[in-house]
């Protein structure tokens, strides 16, 4: 993997943390889906990313730490939507 990639990685999992933090703290109903589903994308891109690293452990298991961080909020996210569609 090129630096450029690995800025481009790591720059994907800032912006994907933010967007998260921003859901979290006030989530509306009606654009958590679409939110999820373009989580669930950069989670294929993780995985595009760590199938590529093969080569480079100490890369791999970066990526792969940031990839279950992301999936935890996506669980989350996941979750407190269902959550909230049962009790409203």
């Amino acid at each position: 993997m090129t630096n450029l990639n690995r800025r481009e990685t790591t720059a994907t999992f800032g912006k994907t943390v933010v967007t998260l933090r921003s859901v979290v703290d006030d989530p509306d109903g009606d654009w958590i889906p679409g939110i999820l589903d373009g989580e669930k994308r950069n989670l294929r891109k993780y995985d595009d990313a760590v199938a590529e690293t093969v080569t480079e452990p100490a890369l791999q298991a970066a990526l792969l730490r940031h990839r279950e961080a992301l999936q935890r909020w996506v669980d989350a996210l996941g979750n407190r939507r269902k959550t909230r569609l049962e009790v409203g």
